[in-house]
């Protein structure tokens, strides 16, 4: 009968779902409307369900779990199709939006984890500016800041990467500098390691501008509709296409001045890339968000040398909408708005601000890189894999979940309809035991064991009580009935 009791405290609550071992149930679930969208797991069938490669050892991340010690709360989730195809990507906490009962939390407060990795199919357009600076050897290297790109880009761990094997990818490299982007290869579009290597070792110094915005429009718009490139971003075996721009400077188009300005000594300064780099900003957001999924470009950005501002930053997740698609010239330039870019500020580095700009509306990530081992990275990491499934975890005050809550969850670059939200119920009447250590900070549910040794107890303690009155009461009647006789006798 108190067995029956104490479930009935944990688990009786209408439809409300119990989390395996634990105290806490889940209630409803609210799932996006929009193309691409974020959905999140109420228990592990929805994991283990969808996927027949998922790893075992992770299967109970997909479980909900609340700990009300440390003020810890972590739930899975996936990002679909609305044909409920698994979309695989590559998230990190600055690309997530997460709120609790309503209120966004502070990236410091939680972590994303991805889970069961996967070699996508991919299309990866190289963008490499080879504008004159490009023949410059910068100390202590020996070599040319192109020379360092073409022996990163033929090193076989990043050539492993672009041609993984388990996956169809091809390979689009394009130069630049002034003007349109020029495709390296006759074929535009490679497709085997062999035409690869062909094509990169000829990679070499042009002359002209560094038309950089320009290039990246161009290759997420213009090339992606070339006869050549067309056909694979199409279809159930579509490529994804993954844009990989490269520079050593700044984004300088002094060369397409009026005459007249250039002979009154005008050129281009810092400020004049901001009302340039909102543009191309728009553009890719609105990319970003039309067409198919499978066609929408990814851009990433890679700097060759030194960030020349270092310690700016550029709006992040916690920015409005409005604030991260304009640019100001003091957002961009800080105090060098009014400064030359050729023979000016483009010697101090690489214009890192613009870079994080457009990886970051191009849904992408940034890299600074000098030496061929960094930029190998790099660009390993844009081709880095993609993940069927990712757990969020954040940390709240143990107060506030002391009740129900919602935890909801959407893209930094979406909207209110591509997210999801979770409803959580830590029961009323007894707290699940304080997690076990998992990684740094963060704990998972404790075994059945120590469940165990918590739960028994008390309910030794309600046996106890529940005989402890009659047997109680059976003892003194064989006391005081032993009394009687005595006296009797």
């Amino acid at each position: 009968m108190i067995g029956a009791l104490l479930w009935g405290l944990l688990s009786c609550s209408g439809s409300l779902t119990p989390i395996s071992g634990s105290t806490v149930r889940v209630g409803a679930v609210k799932l996006p409307a929009t193309e691409l969208g974020i959905h999140i797991f109420k228990d592990t069938s929805e994991c283990s369900g969808r996927d027949d490669d998922v790893d075992k050892e992770e299967v109970w991340f997909c479980d909900p779990w609340v700990d009300r010690e440390s003020g810890q709360v972590r739930y899975a989730f996936q990002a679909r199709i609305q044909d409920e195809t698994t979309w695989p990507m590559t998230l990190t906490e600055a690309d997530l939006v997460v709120t609790h009962q309503g209120t966004r939390l502070d990236q410091a407060d939680y972590k994303v984890v991805g889970h069961n990795p996967v070699t996508p199919s991919q299309m990866f357009i190289l963008l490499i500016d080879t504008s004159g600076s490009m023949s410059r050897t910068d100390p202590p290297s020996q070599t040319t800041r192109i020379e360092r790109v073409r022996k990163a880009l033929l090193r076989s761990d990043v050539i492993d990467a672009f041609f993984p094997g388990d996956a169809t990818t091809a390979v689009v490299p394009l130069v630049f500098s002034s003007g349109t982007p020029v495709p390296m290869s006759p074929k535009v579009v490679l497709r085997t390691k062999a035409e690869y290597k062909e094509t990169i070792a000829q990679l070499n110094v042009g002359a002209g501008y560094t038309h950089l915005y320009r290039s990246i429009r161009y290759a997420a718009t213009d090339l992606l509709a070339r006869p050549e490139v067309s056909p694979l971003l199409q279809g159930q075996t579509a490529l994804s296409p993954t844009i990989i721009a490269l520079t050593d400077g700044f984004n300088n188009e002094d060369d397409l001045r009026p005459q007249a300005d250039r002979r009154a000594g005008k050129v281009d300064i810092c400020g004049d890339n901001a009302r340039r780099l909102e543009e191309l900003v728009v553009d890719l957001d609105k990319l970003a968000k039309s067409g198919s999924v499978r066609a929408r470009p990814t851009v990433y950005t890679v700097g060759l040398g030194r960030a020349a501002r270092p310690r700016a930053t550029v709006p992040s997740a916690s920015d409005s909408k409005e604030d991260r698609l304009r640019v100001s010239p003091r957002a961009l330039c800080g105090n060098m708005e009014l400064s030359r870019i050729d023979g000016g500020i483009e010697e101090r580095g690489v214009d890192n601000v613009a870079m994080a700009w457009i990886a970051a509306a191009g849904r992408g990530q940034t890299y600074i890189r000098s030496d061929t081992r960094g930029l190998a990275e790099a660009f390993k990491g844009a081709a880095a894999k993609r993940y069927r499934w990712f757990d969020i975890r954040y940390q709240v005050g143990p107060f506030y979940l002391r009740r129900s809550f919602d935890a909801g969850l959407q893209f930094v670059w979406g909207g209110k309809d591509d997210g999801s939200q979770i409803s959580l119920y830590p029961s009323a009447w007894l707290d699940a035991p304080p997690g076990v250590p998992l990684e740094g900070v963060w704990t998972r549910a404790a075994p059945f064991s120590r469940t165990a040794v918590l739960l028994f107890p008390i309910l030794g303690f309600l046996v106890t009580m529940n005989y402890l009155p009659s047997a109680w009461f059976n003892l003194l009647r064989v006391f005081f009935s032993r009394v009687r006789r005595k006296r009797r006798s």
